[in-house]
Parts: C-alpha cells; structure tokens; sequence
C-alpha cells in the first residue's frame, strides 16, 4: 500500500504546531498546593529503551512514563483517548564530551574539526524529528536571557573539518588512506568513542561522526554502541582516562553555573581521589576560564553574572571542550486514569511534584503510581549517584532544606525550612558576604521515626566539607561557620554575595544518626545492602531489584502529607484555645477588679455629703466610665469565648474525622 506523503507531512506540520505553541505561548499563573504525596505506593519499573516503555504505557503496565516519547509515537499517543500527553523543552543539552587531556582530541584544531562534523541539522530532523533543537552553547534555551547569541558556531562541512585537521598537522603524508600523527609522523591511533546505547539519539549521532572521521582518513574504535555502565566506568569513573570522545548529556538547573561546575579546572580530578573524574571529566584547563567562572559564582550583580556567563560560553566555543548538539522539545505521556500530574519547566510531567499529587481520577487519594524509566539506576549513595535516573529515585526519598514553584523556576518556597531570611554579612577577614537563616519545621521524621532538627542540616554541611565530597563541594564551597540559635533555626555564613548563593546550599539533607557512622567510608557505603535508606521524604525505600524495579511506599509521617499537617492545624487551634482561656482567665479577674473599683466608689458617693455637688459630679463620672468598661470587657469576653470555642470546637471535630479518615484507607 502506498504511503499518503502529503497527509502524513499534514499531520506531522499540526503536530509540531500543536507542540510549539504550548511551548512559546506565556502560561497563565498556575499554582499547586504543597501537600502529599496521595497516592499509596510508587514503583519505577525500569526498562532499557522509550519504545519498550511507551508499550507498556499503552497495555497499562505503567501509568507515567519518564522519558520523551519516540517522534514517531507521538501522533499515535495524540490519538489514544486513554492516554494525556504535555510537552515542555528539557533543563539539560546532549554534546559529544572530547577529553582534552588525551591525544588527539587534545588539539583544540582536531576539537574544532569533530565540532564542523556534527551534523546538527540531520539530527534534528532526521532523528529528532521536530522535537528538539539544534544547540551551539551548552546553556539550553529554557534558561532564556543566560544564553549568547554571539558566540562562534560550526557550520557542517567535511571541507572545514579537513582544514582544520590540515591546521592541527593531521594530514595523510603516505598515502595510504590514513592520516598521519604530527606528533610521531606514524599513521594515527585509533580515536576511542564511547557511544551510549540506551539513548536512541545519542546513539545515532554518535554513530554518523564516528562515521564521519572514518571517511576522513582518522580511524576510530568504539563505534559500536556500549552500555551505560560501561560509559561511566571508562569515561568518568577511570583514572586512566582511556577515551577521546563520549555522547554525553547533562540535566541542569535552574542557574546558568553549571558553566562553572562542568568545565573548572578544580572541578578535574585526574586520579579519582574523590571516587571519580569530577564534573569536569574532559579535563578542560582554561585559567582564563576559571577566573570567569569564579566570577559567575560569587558575584553579586545579575549584570556581573550575566557578563561572565556570557564571556565563558564565547571561550566554550573557541576551545570546544565538548561540541554542543541539541536539546529536547519533549511530549512525554501519562494514564487519562490519574490525575494530579504537574508539568514542571524545563522538568516535565516526571516531576518531584508530580508524585506528590498524582491519584487516581476515581478516587481522591490512593492507589499505586506505576512510573517507567528508562535505564537502570547506577547507585542509592547519595553522595556518589550522578545519573539523572538514580535522581528520579532518590529524590523523593530525601529532602533538601526548600522547595520551588515548578511553574516559575525563578520563585522559592517553603519547605522543610518553613522560612528563611536573608542579610549581609563580614567574614572576619572582612570578605562580603551572605547570612542566610533557616526556620525549620519542628514536626519532620526521618523515615525511621526519629526527629529531624536543625542539626541534621547543620551536619550535612559540614560532613560534605570534612570529606570533600565531589558532587556536593560546590554547593558548599563558601561556607564558613554554622550556628543553631535553638533545635530549629540553623544560620549559614557564606564568604561569597553570590547571586546564586541561597541556591548553593539547597542540598539534600543527610541523618546524622546514620551517616556519623559512616564517617570517611562514604564513597563505599551502600545504604541499600546496611538497610540504612533513610530519608525525610514523601517516599520510603523499599526494596531494589537490579534491572526490574526499585519499590517506595508513602511517607505517612512526611511534613506535607495530608494528615500531617491536619495534625498541626488542630495543635495550633488547641493552642489557641489554651490562649483563649488564659485570655478569659484574665479578663475575668479584671472585671473582679474593675467591681471592686465601682462598689467602693458607690460606697463613697452614698457618704457624700448632698451640698458637695462638684465632689459628687467627679464620683459619678468615674461609675460611668467604670461601668462603660466592664461592659465592654464582658462583651468582648463573651464574644471571643463563645464564637472561639465554637470555631476551635467544630475544627478540631473536622479534623479528627479527617485523621480517621485518612489512616482508615491505608
């Protein structure tokens, strides 16, 4: 049967117009409430590739699915009355990481030709199909205003890649279909290519430039794709560093300084000593660079930080320590049997408050969330996991100190620190810098029933500092003194007036009840296997089954689960009723008081003499305004006691309902 080319080109321009819209088009305020999790159980169910994951999604294995939906699925998924579908760009960029410490991919003219020999374009048709764009600087269009629109780009072409080459001394001097190496004159060694293969588009675009250089005369090992495990442990986890170009790909946040994070010399760990390479694993040195991205991390002025933002991704594209390559517009998918689901920026459907609120639509609460990812997890450390799919795990075990409008990157919001402020602050050498004071909520458990204090917090910090943990240094990196005014409100002095300062330090936070015993063995510690996965979140670990599955059940004790905090609301109204009555209390001995004051001065008046008019006058204005006030204390009294008592009682009632209500459907 013939294929309808211009019905399906239809179909395909209303799609992607469909997409786009929902993309540029400003949303309206949106808001959700900070309450959960709903739903009774969450089980991700791992599988090694979206198209197998999207199935299950359409047989009702799973009902949320992780990943972006395959191009070619989305009009399928569009079609099918049980399936919902949203869309949002990713926060985070996929590259070809060159390792500039390893020959060739050392020369930045063999960096440049790789980066002319990308065809962005291609992939964002051919493979993309529409749902992505093609990238030139690692900052993703959905952080906005942060990216340069001005830096040097690499057009795709075989003919500048070869001059560039030639620039670099890569040039086949015998003829024999091989270039030869400017250093050793000998034919090259092979170029080792890491390509990723769980990733559909990661694999191709790594496979069209690996083909690429093998027809320009550099010959290449590694063009058949590896698995995941294998790509961490040769590219990141390896002292030897045994690798020139790997398909890698990073999430971000909502600040542009993972500029700094990612390509910072002190960011380089060559030899493991932290457990592996360090963000920086290409191994970029740029003294220039560094102090640029020291600046984008201290300065206070959004015009400093914008400047050296900016001037960090021109030297990015000058020096290609890793060629950019595109990001995603993704559709990802859902059961139309649950609700609930928040569509964070940058994030999508697959968001932290998107377990927290999903329920099944025929019921207000309950039921098991049953949420497809697309790889396996690489580890339950804490300290040690950097995989975006470990993330989807831990994160909703453990909490960090605040929360943020997933609608409005850019707007903070209380959380386990139900408060916060903010000052100025000298570090005794006289560095500028910042205070930030946390106000803990006093009711929060780990998940094994003890209490969490300020302390807990206040540990992490300091633990992450004692032991250098790679992943968390630069969040903690300005730290210099921690102070606990009482239990509950924790003062963090920072040497830096950084713009990003408040967001450093909003870290998950570690028991120290468990973790004070794992002390310098954290890089080996294995939370699962000691049974000691403790966390303050909205989900409680389980069980891991590797390939399969990892189980979470709902933290009935979490600080924002509905019963929790009905729990507050009725101790703050008893509250108010013992204040209440100790108002009363007073007010009563007042007016006791106040008829003593009267009788005495009727008393008085009755004795007066009848031809002392001015003396009698002062004596019944004072009755006067006596009685006038014991009224009003009795009318007040009167008023607040009942309406309060009533108002007290009812909630309380309510609430008490709601409580039984509540743990009867566990």
């Amino acid at each position: 049967m013939g294929i309808n080319l211009k019905s399906k080109f239809v179909k395909t321009v209303l799609i992607l117009a469909i997409l786009t819209l929902s993309i540029i088009t400003p949303v309206a305020a949106q808001t959700v409430e900070k309450s959960g999790p709903y739903a009774n159980e969450l089980l991700f169910k791992i599988y090694l590739d979206p198209e197998v994951e999207y199935l299950a999604l359409k047989t009702g294995d799973i009902n949320i699915m992780d990943w972006e939906l395959p191009a070619e699925k989305v009009a399928d998924a569009l079609a099918d009355p049980n399936i919902n579908t949203d869309t949002t760009a990713d926060l985070g960029y996929y590259l070809m990481d060159l390792n500039c410490q390893k020959w060739p991919t050392s020369d930045v003219h063999f960096r440049r030709a790789l980066a002319h020999l990308v065809d962005k374009s291609r992939i964002e048709t051919d493979v993309l199909q529409g749902f992505g764009y093609a990238l030139d600087s690692p900052v993703p269009v959905v952080l906005g205003g942060w990216s340069n629109p001005d830096i040097r780009t690499y057009d795709y072409s075989s003919e500048l890649a070869e001059a560039e080459l030639e620039l670099g001394g890569f040039v086949d001097t015998d003829g024999d279909g091989i270039r030869n190496d400017p250093l050793t004159g000998e034919n090259m060694a092979d170029v080792i290519f890491y390509i990723r293969i769980d990733d559909p588009t990661r694999k191709q675009a790594g496979e069209w430039l690996a083909q690429e250089l093998i027809d320009l005369g550099v010959p290449v090992t590694g063009a058949t794709a590896v698995e995941r495990a294998v790509c961490s442990q040769m590219v990141m986890l390896d002292p030897a560093g045994e690798w020139n170009v790997y398909t890698g790909g990073w999430g971000i946040t909502r600040d542009p300084d993972h500029l700094t994070d990612f390509y910072h010399s002190k960011e380089f760990d060559p030899e493991c000593i932290g457990g592996w390479r360090g963000y920086n694993y290409p191994g970029f040195v740029n003294e220039t660079y560094d102090e640029l991205g020291d600046i984008l991390k201290t300065a206070s002025s959004f015009e400093d930080v914008k400047d050296a933002a900016f001037e960090m991704q021109e030297i990015l594209a000058e020096q290609v320590p890793g060629i950019p390559v595109y990001g995603f517009i993704g559709v990802k998918a859902y059961s139309a049997d649950w609700t609930g689901v928040v569509n964070e920026v940058g994030q999508g459907i697959n968001s932290w408050w998107s377990t927290l609120k999903m329920h099944p639509t025929d019921l207000d609460s309950g039921g098991r969330i049953e949420y497809g990812i697309k790889s396996d997890i690489e580890t339950l450390n804490p300290l040690t996991a950097t995989w975006t799919y470990t993330w989807e795990v831990l994160d909703k075990i453990y909490e960090t100190p605040y929360l943020y409008n997933p609608y409005d990157l850019s707007e903070d919001w209380g959380g386990l620190a139900e408060s916060w402020e903010i000052e100025d602050w000298t570090a005794p050498d006289g560095t500028p810098g910042t205070k930030v004071t946390f106000h803990f909520v006093d009711y929060a458990k780990w998940h094994d029933g003890e209490p969490f204090t300020a302390e807990d917090m206040k540990f992490t910090y300091e633990y992450i500092q004692d032991y250098e943990v790679p992943r968390y240094l630069p969040n903690v990196q300005f730290i210099k003194d921690l102070k606990m005014p009482d239990d509950y409100t924790l003062e963090v002095y920072q040497n830096t007036t950084s713009y990003f300062a408040f967001h450093y330090i909003n870290i998950p936070v570690l028991p120290e009840h468990i973790w004070s015993d794992v002390g310098a063995d954290w890089q080996d510690y294995d939370p699962v296997t000691e049974g000691e996965l403790i966390g303050l979140g909205p989900w409680e670990f389980v069980e891991y089954v590797p390939g399969e599955y990892v189980h979470l059940v709902a933290n009935r004790d979490y600080f924002l689960d509905p019963t929790v905090l009905k729990e507050q609301e009725i101790l703050a109204l008893e509250q108010q009723l013992e204040d209440a009555a100790e108002a009363g209390a007073t007010a009563a001995t007042d007016i006791a008081s106040l008829r003593t004051q009267l009788s005495d001065l009727e008393d008085e008046l009755a004795q007066a003499s009848s031809d002392n008019a001015a003396e009698i006058s002062a004596l019944e204005t004072q009755i006067a305004d006596l009685e006038t006030e014991i009224s009003s204390l009795e009318s007040g009294l009167t008023s607040a006691s009942n309406i309060g008592y009533a108002s007290i009682a009812i909630a309380v009632i309510v609430g008490a309902i709601a409580i039984f209500m509540a743990r009867r459907e566990q």
